[in-house]
C-alpha cells in the first residue's frame, strides 16, 4: 500500500485525514485525529509507505499540526517495520510557457 499527502491538495484537517483512511484502507473506528493515526498505523501489517510530497505546503497550511503530524508519522515507523516514510522535497512549480502575445508584450 501507498500514501502520497500532496502539500499542494490537502487544505484542511478532514482532507487530510480522508486521504490517510481512503489510502491505506483504514479501518471504520479510525478518529481522524493524530492519536488515533498513530494508534492505527501502528496495526499496519502489509508492507506500507506514506509519501509526503511537496511537505513545506503542508507546514504552511498546518503550522504546528503538519510538525506533530510529521512526528507522529516518524514515530510510527521506527516502531512498525511494515511502515516507512518517505519525505520528497518540494517541487518547483511547473512553468506555463509564455504565448506569442504576451512574449511580445514583455519585449516592449
Amino acid at each position: 500500500m501507498r500514501a502520497i499527502i500532496n502539500g499542494t491538495r490537502i487544505k484542511n484537517r478532514k482532507t487530510l485525514h480522508n486521504a490517510f483512511a481512503r489510502q491505506l484502507s483504514l479501518p471504520e473506528w479510525y478518529g481522524r485525529n493524530l492519536d488515533a493515526l498513530y494508534d492505527c498505523l501502528s496495526e499496519i501489517t502489509e508492507d506500507s509507505e506514506i509519501i509526503l510530497r511537496n511537505p513545506s505546503l503542508l507546514r504552511e497550511t498546518f503550522g504546528t499540526y503538519a510538525q506533530m503530524l510529521e512526528t507522529v508519522l516518524r514515530d510510527v515507523c521506527d516502531e512498525n517495520p511494515h511502515l516507512r516514510l518517505t519525505v520528497e522535497k518540494d517541487r518547483e512549480p511547473k512553468k506555463e510557457p509564455a504565448d506569442d502575445a504576451a512574449k511580445t508584450e514583455m519585449e516592449e
